[in-house]
């Protein structure tokens, strides 16, 4: 089972700040407000004492909070409290190598007796003003490199009605049996 751990800023965060500032020299002026959640997707089994504690290794209590979100469960409550117009989420694509999530992972394999799993890494930005569907669609993909990256969004009704952002695990899945074709290399 999948757990998508968001950690949010419980104080200022300047990236916010700075990116909302960049997004606005990039011609978004009716951008108001842009909130940041960096989202750790654990792929894992966990009992219950265990999560707790993989997620206290992921925040810092003292700057950040953590909400964690299961595959299995409903949501049945909105899942993020500040007040935004549109949610959009940048994470790798399947096969790009994670440092952050790889690190996570060592981490809590490191920490965590008996956990085995991965770990992904995503951030999605909680973006406030009057913007079209298409204009949060460019901004996602103005910051990412979308050769490596995807990128996806839902508007604030969407969010709320789904529970969230979709938990993503971007495991390589290949569906066809690999062939092999044999060359004879010997001319005559």
């Amino acid at each position: 089972m999948a757990h998508r751990v968001e950690i949010t800023a419980t104080i200022e965060d300047t990236r916010a700040a700075v990116l909302l500032d960049k997004l606005h020299a990039m011609g978004f002026s009716t951008l108001r407000n842009v909130s940041l959640a960096n989202v750790y997707t654990i792929d894992g089994k966990f009992d219950d004492t265990q999560l707790p504690s993989a997620v206290r290794l992921l925040s810092d209590p003292i700057t950040e909070g953590a909400t964690v979100f299961e595959t299995e469960s409903v949501q049945t409550s909105f899942p993020y409290s500040h007040e935004f117009d549109w949610a959009v989420e940048i994470g790798l694509q399947p096969g790009v190598t994670d440092n952050v999530g790889n690190t996570a992972g060592e981490t809590i394999e490191d920490c965590v007796a008996g956990f085995t799993g991965q770990v992904f890494s995503s951030q999605v930005l909680y973006l406030s003003g009057d913007l079209t569907e298409q204009q949060a669609v460019a901004i996602g993909n103005s910051l990412a490199n979308t050769l490596i990256e995807r990128v996806s969004q839902k508007s604030v009704s969407s969010y709320a009605l789904e529970g969230g952002m979709d938990v993503v695990v971007p495991r390589v899945q290949i569906h066809e049996t690999p062939r092999v074709d044999e060359v004879d290399i010997l001319l005559s």
